[in-house]
């Protein structure tokens, strides 16, 4: 206890682990995190709380660009459709199957 390090030698300890502690000027908080473009920074690093409140902005968001209108052949994992693209996909087919099976078919079910 009554030991103590230089100056010289508790420099060379800590340099030899810098790659192993967090380096402060590169975290980001939820305040700074859209600041001088940090989220595209690949030195950068987000807290929890910046990456939680980077990514509640996406909670429900539909994504316009995968969303289709019309489901068919053509129609990929990727891509979702809407509730009128679903039930016009069904009615189709069942339509389909009445025309090809001998019967008529209308929209209230006659």
């Amino acid at each position: 206890a009554a030991q103590y390090p230089s100056a010289t030698a508790t420099r060379a300890a800590i340099a030899a682990l810098s790659d192993r502690l967090e380096i402060m000027a590169n975290k980001v908080t939820s305040a700074t995190w859209g600041a001088n473009d940090n989220k595209n920074s690949d030195v950068k690093y987000p807290t929890c709380k910046a990456a939680a409140a980077a990514t509640a902005s996406y909670d429900g968001a539909e994504h316009l660009a995968n969303r289709v209108t019309t489901v068919s052949l053509f129609s990929t994992d990727d891509q979702y459709p809407t509730v009128k693209a679903v039930a016009d996909a069904i009615l189709w087919r069942i339509r389909m199957y009445y025309l090809f099976n001998g019967r008529y078919y209308t929209a209230n079910g006659n």
